[in-house]
């Protein structure tokens, strides 16, 4: 933006002006670049159903994904396979910006019937995370065989979900062989093979995801965020897509959003016994806008916020974390570009159980 910036001197030639003018309404016109944002970076979602209207924490209305397909047309997005994107990370590629990829998790029926060939028709490419086991159990809500390998035959690309998609953090000597029995299984099956990991429910533990990075493959949470080439690929962030959460408004501003410049966060463990756990928050530049920082815990509304420092601040929920998986959602406004720099943290308290 400096370049931008011009004070005309007394007696400078009307010429000179006219060129100054120019040179300044083209700066306006150009999109303003973000002040942190500097790296490679792109927004990955995460579907589970389609259509299924009984299930509506994990499903899509078919008009809400047909309406979000639209948008990410005409805005022109990039929509790339996800291991595209994870190689451009991982080795530092440039990017362009509006980058995004589509995951989606379980391989239910609703993925053939409604979301492969929508995706399909706009030749979209989509990576479907799979749990071989449960494929081979044959149950009416999940996709057989065939359809799999129809799907993979028009270059949908498989990801690795764990055999048979059970707790991890409570199955912790069976991690590794449910993830090499998985990939076996999917290349028996497929022919594919894939280095790229989701773990069932979102849940893990630095034990766990030390496993998988020992595997060489990448993890993905179900923590909010966009991802960045200095993220831990032990568990990168998807933004989650589901009816609940499905407003326009808000499907946008997680395309638009950008990686929160984060150095570092204590604890990094995110499983816990305390019900009211503290974070803190170091980053890689100072804020001066820090009052457009704000964070939310599940279920509670906003969280409470202290700086520490203009690069260190501290979130704590207000009450107790009363599910087993709860998270705090970090966003704090780019102040050139407007974007959404986004964190996601996840909190995991396995003794609670499902709801």
């Amino acid at each position: 933006m400096e370049l931008c910036q011009w004070n005309y001197a007394n007696g400078t030639k009307p010429i000179v002006k006219l060129i100054v003018s120019v040179f300044l309404l083209v700066c306006i016109l150009l999109p303003p670049k973000p002040v942190f944002a500097v790296e490679s970076h792109a927004v990955i979602l995460m579907y589970h159903r389609f259509g299924e209207d009984k299930y509506p924490a994990t499903n899509i209305k078919i008009e809400q994904f047909i309406q979000q397909l639209d948008f990410i047309s005409e805005k022109g997005f990039n929509v790339w396979p996800l291991a595209e994107i994870v190689h451009h990370l991982q080795n530092k590629i440039p990017m362009p910006d509006k980058v995004i990829a589509i995951t989606i998790d379980d391989a239910y029926l609703s993925v053939y019937q409604i979301a492969y060939p929508l995706l399909l028709e706009r030749n979209l490419p989509f990576t479907l995370f799979v749990s071989a086991g449960v494929v081979d159990k044959a149950y009416s809500a999940y996709m057989n065989w065939p359809q799999i390998q129809d799907m993979v035959g028009h270059g949908v690309s498989l990801g690795n979900h764990s055999l048979n998609h059970f707790y991890l953090v409570e199955q912790k000597d069976q991690v590794d062989s449910e993830i090499m029995s998985n990939q076996k299984r999917i290349a028996e099956m497929t022919g594919l093979q894939t280095l790229l990991f989701a773990y069932p429910y979102g849940e893990y533990d630095l034990e766990i995801a030390n496993k998988v990075e020992a595997l060489n493959y990448v993890g993905f949470g179900q923590q909010s965020g966009p991802v960045g080439e200095n993220m831990d690929f032990r568990f990168l962030p998807r933004f989650p897509v589901s009816e609940q959460y499905a407003n326009m408004q808000g499907f946008q501003d997680k395309l638009y959003s950008l990686p929160m410049p984060i150095a570092a966060v204590k604890p990094e463990e995110i499983r816990i016994s305390l019900a009211v756990p503290s974070m803190m928050v170091s980053l890689k530049k100072p804020v001066l806008a820090k009052d457009s920082l704000r964070c939310f815990a599940s279920g509670q509304g906003q969280a409470n916020v202290r700086w520490m420092s203009q690069s260190r601040f501290i979130v704590q929920s207000k009450k107790p974390l009363v599910l087993r998986r709860s998270r705090y959602n970090c966003t704090m406004r780019d102040p050139v570009s407007g974007r959404f720099l986004w964190y996601s943290h996840v909190w995991l308290r396995p003794e609670i159980g499902e709801p």
